[in-house]
């Protein structure tokens, strides 16, 4: 799998780039400046969650470019910058919809021992990695049967995915500890982090939950 995603990356290095600049950097700036402005209104009486729901919104919609691109790829074709960002485009709507009710769920669920929050988590973990599907319907169906049907994988993959999180915002803070109150300087580090470490993530999952692919090709 290491292999795999190494090769990915190396082929795609510059469309990589560009889709991460063009994408990843300028969601993840407004994302924080979000948060930022949102802990300094007074009559918001939630602002962590908040702040939670920014965040899995930036993780989920700019999975898709990714997606596609690793698509095209096992196929021994290359994706386009302008095939890559139509996509992005065509799926945000129903990814932001999707993401935003189920994360009100989630919170508004936790009352049950976390169970369905934790639920609702695998299942955003995993949706975004088949919005190439023409029909939400599909979309949906799909997501569920790889869920039941590797529960305690995807389980490991939240883990490996909220590690690598914290070890990002650890290095964030190391870098920021000489700087007081830098709240510019901290937005634009961790929309580079996000530029570096996201697409790999994108596609080490893309390659995990559509195994699919990588079966035909062996």
């Amino acid at each position: 799998m290491i292999r795999e995603i190494i090769d990915i990356y190396n082929r795609n290095l510059l469309l990589i780039l560009l889709l991460s600049l063009l994408i990843i950097f300028p969601i993840t700036i407004a994302g924080y400046f979000a948060i930022m402005l949102s802990f300094e209104i007074d009559n918001l009486s939630t602002p962590s969650y908040f702040a939670g729901l920014l965040l899995l919104i930036n993780f989920v919609i700019c999975a898709p470019p990714f997606l596609k691109l690793v698509l095209i790829d096992m196929e021994d074709d290359k994706m386009t910058m302008k095939q890559g960002f139509l996509f992005f485009i065509k799926q945000l709507g129903p990814l932001l919809v999707i993401t935003i009710l189920l994360y009100f769920a989630a919170i508004y669920s936790m009352w049950m021992f976390f169970i369905p929050s934790v639920l609702i988590l695998i299942f955003l973990l995993v949706f975004p990695y088949f919005s190439d599907e023409k029909q939400l319907k599909k979309m949906v169906s799909k997501t569920i049967k790889k869920v039941v049907d590797e529960n305690i994988v995807i389980v490991i993959d939240l883990i490996i995915v909220i590690s690598l999180s914290l070890l990002v915002w650890a290095i964030m803070m190391y870098f920021m500890q000489n700087y007081e109150n830098n709240i510019y300087g901290y937005m634009i580090l961790r929309g580079v982090l996000n530029v570096i470490s996201l697409p790999l993530i994108y596609i080490y999952l893309s390659l995990r939950y559509r195994n699919e692919m990588m079966s035909v090709e062996t």
